[in-house]
Formats: C-alpha cells, structure tokens, sequence
C-alpha cells in the first residue's frame, strides 16, 4: 500500500507501508510545509478484476494547526524607573499573523 501526504502547495512524502492483518500504521515527522488542510491517500493495486482499474485508494483531510498563540507587545516609556516614579506602558496585542486584535488587558 502507498500513502501519499500532501498540501495544496505540493507532496510532502510519499510511503510504502505493509498492512498487517488489515492494518498499518504511519508517523510523519514534522515538516514546515504541514499547515492548514493536509491530505492523506492511501492506495493499494488489486488483482481482482471487479476492481476499477485494479486499485482500490481513499483519501481523508486533516487539518493542521496552524500558531494559535497571541503575541502580547510592552513599549515602557522608559528603560529605567527610580523607586516611587511613575510608570507608564504601551501594551500591544497581534494574532500569529501580526494583525492588530482586540483584547482586555
């Protein structure tokens, strides 16, 4: 059986696994280009002629996490305070992306 990995933007590997009483099993390591929706085929050839072309394949979607954290920014007015002195500070909040966003702080 071969499974497939990939993007939109391209394949990103390509396996040979050999299922064992009907089943297999596949890690993938990391890879930078795993964001959004990933597709995973598996196909396997047959010899059975009430097959269509003699391959029998499924496919799923997975969606892979992309950065969910928010990036939280402080601006102090200075770099050094005296005990007692006032201090004032600029907070900014900004999704993964970099985009302003709304928050309480």
């Amino acid at each position: 059986m071969i499974v497939d990995v990939s993007t939109p933007a391209g394949l990103i590997t390509s396996r040979v696994v050999r299922p064992i009483n009907g089943q297999a099993g596949l890690s993938v390591e990391y890879d930078s280009r795993l964001s959004g929706e990933v597709e995973i085929t598996a196909f396997a050839l047959t010899e059975s002629p009430h097959q269509d072309d003699y391959a029998l394949s499924g496919t799923t979607h997975v969606i892979y996490p992309a950065l969910q954290d928010l990036r939280v920014g402080v601006k102090m007015a200075h770099t050094t305070y005296r005990p007692g002195e006032t201090a004032s500070a600029e907070f900014s909040v900004k999704s993964p992306e970099g985009k302003p966003v709304e928050s309480d702080l």
